[in-house]
């Protein structure tokens, strides 16, 4: 038997690479096509001393841009720092400084899912596990073994396939968060909406609801070819608009409308623009626990656990590589 990776996007291809790396036997199922797929770009974010853990992951040659120092607003059309409080779940997003590539992160993904994709089954997830015989029952009707099975998927899925006793079990650990639903859109801009040292806070409507759209860089170049500055506006959708996509689309219109007010200049010099609509699981905290073996020879390895009583700690691909070096220590 070998170590199982339940891969769940972003999560599951930084273990693959992470175990690789160090020769650790194991084998990877992803229910995409491709592993690496189902996260949003701007969760590959990495506090700007975070430089163990971008070594762990990408080629030593891959360049870094330092952004969002600062949380700004523009009231009257000048830049001041943002006073008041700031949704939680932005909180990794915007707050601090952060390292970004600067090409696509697509581009650098890519090739780290093609050469880990021996080690991945994908369209294949769990329907089930039998935590006493170390088996996963999978939805192609295989039956899999495991040493040691590496969770990197939300822990309420990993809730969802397990019998009533563990998931009981499994709860003690602490309130588990449901997904968190972002909306907004992408900029690939030829000219800067602002510096790459701010995020920006602004306020707008949608119907009855007061909400704040964030705004921040992602990457510098959308293609090699161009020098476009990408960023990304989001918002926290309320349930009830996250629940219907001709809502999200109202929203997001509505989002855009307020942010053209405030960046003017910026109309006629959008070259690429996308919708974004994504499902995070973002706690606020996580968990402190003493064991990432959330259940016997179960571990979990994303940014819901630390084993780190840190003041805010780590997000993304950074809390997994703390996470894998806990349970491989």
């Amino acid at each position: 038997m070998e170590n199982l990776v339940i891969s769940n996007g972003m999560a599951g291809l930084v273990s693959a690479r992470w175990l690789s790396s160090r020769g650790i036997s194991y084998s990877a199922y992803d229910a995409a096509n491709t592993p690496g797929q189902g996260d949003p770009a701007f969760a590959w974010r990495f506090r700007e001393e975070a430089g163990g853990a971008i070594d762990d992951l990408f080629e030593k040659n891959e360049e870094w841009l330092v952004v969002g120092a600062s949380l700004t607003h523009k009231p009257k059309n000048e830049f001041v720092p943002f006073v008041g409080d700031i949704d939680d779940e932005m909180r990794p997003f915007v707050m601090g400084n952060y390292r970004l590539p600067t090409r696509p992160m697509g581009d650098i993904l890519q090739p780290m899912a093609k050469d880990l994709a021996g080690h991945f089954n994908c369209n294949r997830f769990p329907l089930s596990i039998n935590i006493e015989e170390k088996t996963v029952s999978m939805n192609d009707g295989s039956t899999v073994s495991y040493e040691k099975l590496i969770w990197a998927a939300p822990l309420q899925k990993l809730k969802g396939i397990l019998s009533a006793d563990w998931k009981t079990k499994l709860s003690k650990i602490g309130k588990i968060p449901g997904p968190t639903s972002f909306v907004g859109f992408e900029w690939a801009t030829d000219i800067k909406p602002f510096t790459e040292d701010f995020s920006v806070m602004t306020p707008f409507r949608f119907r009855d609801e007061k909400l704040k759209a964030y705004g921040f860089f992602n990457q510098k170049n959308v293609s090699p070819e161009t020098d476009l500055y990408v960023t990304n506006w989001v918002a926290i959708a309320p349930p009830k608009v996250a629940a219907n996509a001709e809502e999200v689309a109202k929203c997001v219109k509505s989002l855009r409308r307020e942010v053209l007010k405030e960046f003017p200049e910026v109309e006629g010099h959008i070259k690429h623009e996308k919708i974004l609509h994504y499902e995070c699981f973002i706690p606020e905290k996580p968990i402190v626990v003493d064991s990432l073996e959330v259940l016997p020879n179960v571990f979990y390895v994303g940014p819901e656990l630390s084993t780190h009583d840190d003041q805010w700690p780590l997000w993304g691909p950074e809390a997994t590589v703390l996470n894998l070096k806990s349970v491989f220590h």
